[in-house]
């Protein structure tokens, strides 16, 4: 009791702003579903559901601080009528008491239809949402990159022929900026060091799957997947650095070097359009 007692004593309240994703699942989604087995959208006014494939498909890694994710949403959906815009977020879309329970807890044929649709369904219905979006936390650490079920829904989206946009918690862009004018090289080692096979899963058994799934999808297994991912992240950050130069409120020298930099960065990515746009 008494290492109980100083465990309550030392503890603080975790504001709403530190929640993660994960956290929202537990503590709001878990504790109204867990009972029933039910999806969070059974609880939700039918107004509120989209149709079927309506709207975006979210990719996040749920240690992501939950209110910046919202943020981000808002950010890129501005200028659009917010209350008529669908989002789906697995936290939310998908059966989490199922998908949270261990898989000792949870009936073979489960199991089964689940390994299946993550190697033969995921990637098709990821293609027929109308957007695809990816949620980054940070440019060159991000922890989608991180986690295997997310490198798993990029390869899909990229796959189909209808790859991602990607959405940056407010103020990356900033970041980003400050290092591209200070040291690029940054940028280029950040999309270079990727090695996805590190990427982690809560699940053994989807790690394996997923791993499985790489292995016989991918001529090449990792290693491609690991060029293909870099040349797509590569894309992200010219598109952002672009953007970033676009919409700058700089004048004379100031904006001048930061599209210097900006074409110096595209340049040395070959894309040499882009350097001259």
């Amino acid at each position: 009791f008494g290492r109980v007692d100083i465990a309550r004593k030392d503890a603080r309240d975790k504001t709403r702003e530190e929640w993660t994703i994960e956290d929202v699942c537990e503590y709001i989604v878990l504790d109204q579903t867990r009972e029933n087995g039910d999806f969070f959208l059974d609880l939700l006014d039918a107004s509120e559901v989209g149709a079927r494939f309506q709207g975006a498909f979210v990719s996040q890694a749920r240690k992501s601080e939950f209110a910046p994710f919202v943020a981000s949403l808002v950010e890129y959906y501005n200028g659009r009528n917010l209350a008529k815009q669908f989002i789906w977020l697995d936290i939310f879309c998908a059966n989490q008491p199922k998908l949270t329970s261990s898989d000792d807890e949870l009936p073979q044929d489960v199991r089964e239809a689940r390994e299946y649709l993550l190697k033969n369904g995921l990637h098709d219905a990821i293609a027929a949402f109308d957007e695809r979006l990816i949620y980054f936390n940070t440019w060159n650490d991000p922890y989608p990159l991180q986690r295997a079920w997310c490198v798993w829904e990029i390869f899909g989206s990229a796959k189909s022929g209808r790859p991602m946009d990607l959405v940056f918690r407010p103020g990356e862009q900033a970041r980003f900026i400050e290092v591209l004018l200070t040291d690029s090289s940054k940028i280029s080692n950040a999309v270079m060091n990727i090695r996805l096979e590190k990427a982690e899963c809560f699940s053994p058994d989807d790690k394996r799957a997923i791993d499985e799934a790489v292995a016989d999808e991918i001529k090449g297994g990792y290693h491609a997947l690991n060029v293909r991912i870099s040349g797509l992240l590569n894309t992200w950050l010219m598109n952002f650095a672009r953007q970033a130069a676009a919409q700058s409120k700089w004048v004379d020298r100031s904006l001048a070097k930061l599209k210097f930099e900006v074409g110096r960065f595209m340049e040395t990515h070959n894309d040499l359009d882009g350097a001259l746009a």
